[in-house]
């Protein structure tokens, strides 16, 4: 049992690193520019801060509370902000992580799909980890990767598809179901 459990974080790791290193990759290229409409004042933590922050702020001309179902993603990148990591760093570390995100919902929502038919085949996790990557780098996610909470919006809809193939007979499936909901709110 305790291979089994190996083989399984084996495969999140290397769903992980090679999302880091295929973006560490591309993000390199353009040294540090990175062009996102979920951000696009001046690279300063303050400015990043101030752009997320759900309530007036002075870098735009209307009330911003359509955001604050999208501070639930942003939470952590702000406060990185705020202990002053650098910007440039922030942003490439809110793609790796989204397109992370992207891959590990799928692969958990494939092999759970395939377990739930019982389609028994070896290398059911390999076939999920195929999955998983097609999603994550289809032309559609990455039409839309200059939209960050587009992306966990897309990445959450597989994530409820899991909890309802697996928890749905669980005391905390609605807690379940309702964070995936909102994830994809935002």
């Amino acid at each position: 049992i305790e291979g089994l459990r190996r083989i399984k974080g084996l495969h999140f790791i290397i769903i992980i690193l090679v999302n880091v290193v295929i973006w560490a990759g591309i993000l390199s290229v353009n040294n540090g520019v990175i062009i996102q409409r979920d951000f696009n004042f001046p690279l300063s933590n303050d400015n990043f801060i101030k752009s997320y922050y759900p309530l007036w702020n002075d870098n735009s001309s209307f009330q911003n509370i359509e955001r604050l179902p999208r501070l639930v993603i942003y939470l952590p990148y702000l406060m990185l902000a705020q202990i002053g990591l650098e910007v440039p760093l922030i942003l490439k570390i809110i793609i790796i992580s989204t397109y992370t995100f992207l891959s590990l919902t799928m692969f958990l929502f494939c092999r759970s799909l395939l377990q739930h038919f019982k389609i028994e085949v070896n290398g059911i996790n390999w076939i999920s980890m195929g999955c998983a990557f097609i999603l994550a780098y289809s032309p559609i996610s990455l039409h839309f990767g200059w939209a960050i909470s587009l992306l966990v919006s897309f990445g959450a809809l597989p994530l409820l598809l899991y909890f309802i193939l697996t928890k749905i007979n669980s005391t905390y499936f609605p807690i379940y179901a309702t964070a995936a909901l909102l994830l994809s709110v935002a």
